[in-house]
């Protein structure tokens, strides 16, 4: 252990910090300030703005350990905030100064006396008419230093308090298993890799070298074929499956490779990946539970205590009561709402504040808003009759291809649904609506009259 650095990482802000007893040599001074660290002279050490496998392994190197951060994200606003007053008063302090030296000046001179000019007093005059002009400068530019230190204090404070609210830090939680699920797909798929050289797949022989390059250039070398073989000439990276390309289809500059080769290298490459990748997993899960008990500590999200029904009602930080259309359930956990006049987008549990429990006619009114109409299958204008196999085969199945279409309620047919696929001879986005001739036929609904309205009462006859 290096006892002339050490090392320390907090949770609160995922931050890295080294500080050092003296000045660190130029060539060290050049690793850490290339690896992200940015020194802070007020605080007299050199900090990361986020952790990462590479900033850690540096600071192992050169401190044998990564402790924890004594004081809290609060507590180093607070040092931070009295950094700034002890500031606004030091430009208070010039600012009064520089008041009173202007006062001592303007008090020797009679009040709404002129500059007189040719008289030997003139040139002083206009000396003290400029060290006055530069003295209120200089005492209205402090006063508004010491504003601006002020208000910096009181920014530090509040957002301090503003990462440690529940809704926020429920928030960053969010975020956190979103990187987290990133690096286990990536680490999955460096595991697929793995797994194909390895021979999981096929042999991994010369005598299957072809076969080897036909699954590279499919959907397999995006994982398989990830790892590169350096050509050291002209320091240009090629996949495997360049470098096992035939000799009259390999590009002149792009160097062969034998198959045990790439497996050797493909072997290195996806270790070390999974590794890398683990890493993270790792400081995704202790990030995690951290936030997890910090929010549990603070008594949680006030969202959570509800058990929601649609149609009823949520009062939401940012837009005031509002009518539950959706709730979103994920293993039998509410993970987020659907409410009226916001539908374009979900509505997290930590901006509820509040919940009304919807009554019966609520709740039925909600769910014939929000139902679906009937999918119909019947034989009309202009419709293309189709097998199922026929529609199957022939209905794109790009992910925005409207493969349902809405029909409006018209005439004495209601609001329905009916099956679309792309029409003969029309564009990309040109649509026809489709009538399975092997399914069930199911008619659109009809349109429910109103009810006549009951007749007004006879008025009564006036009484004389």
């Amino acid at each position: 252990m290096n006892y002339d650095y050490s090392a320390t990482y907090s949770p609160d802000d995922n931050k890295l910090r080294l500080r050092a007893v003296s000045r660190l040599p130029k060539d060290l001074y050049e690793r850490v300030r290339g690896a992200g660290f940015i020194w802070a002279p007020k605080q007299d050490l050199f900090v990361a703005p986020a952790w990462t496998p590479s900033r850690e392994d540096l600071l192992l190197e050169l401190c044998g350990e990564v402790g924890d951060e004594g004081g809290s994200m609060m507590q180093r606003a607070e040092h931070r905030a009295d950094r700034f007053d002890a500031y606004s008063e030091h430009r208070a302090h010039e600012a009064d100064q520089a008041h009173k030296a202007v006062a001592a000046i303007a008090d020797n001179i009679p009040l709404g006396q002129p500059i007189l000019v040719g008289h030997h007093s003139e040139r002083h005059a206009r000396k003290d008419a400029e060290r006055i002009e530069n003295g209120m400068r200089r005492a209205v530019q402090a006063w508004k230093t010491s504003q601006y230190w002020t208000e910096r204090a009181q920014a530090a404070i509040a957002h301090a308090c503003y990462l440690e609210r529940p809704d926020v830090r429920a928030r960053r939680i969010k975020t956190i298993e979103a990187e987290r699920r990133k690096i286990v797909r990536q680490s999955d798929d460096a595991g697929a890799g793995l797994r194909f050289w390895r021979g999981e797949v096929l042999p991994i022989t010369e005598d299957n070298k072809a076969r080897i390059h036909e699954l590279l250039g499919g959907i397999l070398g995006q994982t398989a074929g990830r790892f590169v073989v350096v050509n050291t000439a002209e320091g240009t990276n090629w996949d495997a499956w360049n470098v096992l390309a035939p000799d009259g289809e390999r590009c002149r500059a792009c160097p062969p490779c034998t198959v045990e080769q790439c497996r050797e290298r493909a072997e290195q490459a996806f270790s070390a990946r999974i590794a890398y990748c683990n890493r993270w997993i790792s400081h995704y899960d202790n990030r995690l539970s951290y936030e997890r008990e910090m929010l549990a500590s603070g008594g949680g999200l006030a969202g959570e205590r509800f058990d929601y029904q649609a149609g009823g009602r949520v009062n939401l930080m940012s837009y005031g009561w509002k009518i539950i259309l959706r709730v979103n359930k994920r293993a039998g956990a509410v993970q987020s709402l659907r409410v009226s006049e916001i539908g374009w987008r979900s509505i997290g549990l930590e901006e509820v504040i509040d919940y009304t429990a919807p009554s019966a006619e609520d709740s039925a009114r909600v769910a014939k808003a929000v139902g679906l109409a009937p999918l119909c299958n019947y034989p009309g204008e202009g419709f293309l009759h189709q097998t199922k196999a026929e529609y199957e085969k022939t209905v794109p199945q790009w992910s925005d291809f409207p493969k349902i279409g809405r029909r409006s309620a018209s005439g004495a047919r209601g609001a329905h649904r009916v099956r679309q696929t792309r029409k003969p001879g029309g564009s990309a986005w040109d649509t026809v609506s489709v009538y399975i001739t092997d399914l069930k036929r199911i008619d659109p609904p009809a349109v429910v009259a109103p009810a006549n309205p009951a007749p007004c009462p006879t008025p009564l006859a006036e009484t004389h």
